[in-house]
């Protein structure tokens, strides 16, 4: 069966557990895959594509400190031999 033109294929990412679940205790486990396009729509500066909005800063609303241990690992192609 072909899938209909309306759905998009589904694209695996890698998200930390605490953190999906985080989001989607703020905006509803629903709503989290329309904030990932409508952000990606903006980034690639789509005509009309608008940032999307956060939830006011409440006390439940906002996160917790990321630990110090964590690391974000930003991986950049070498350019040719010698480079880097």
């Amino acid at each position: 069966m072909a899938p209909k033109e309306t759905h998009t294929t589904a694209r695996p990412v890698r998200i930390p557990q605490e953190d999906w679940d985080d989001f989607g205790a703020l905006v509803g486990d629903r709503e989290r895959s329309r904030l990932v396009r409508e952000f990606i729509a903006w980034y690639l500066r789509r005509p009309k594509a608008t940032l999307p909005k956060r939830p006011e800063v409440t006390e439940e609303a906002t996160p917790a400190p990321m630990p110090r241990n964590r690391k974000v690992v930003v991986r950049r192609k070498k350019n040719g031999p010698g480079s880097g």
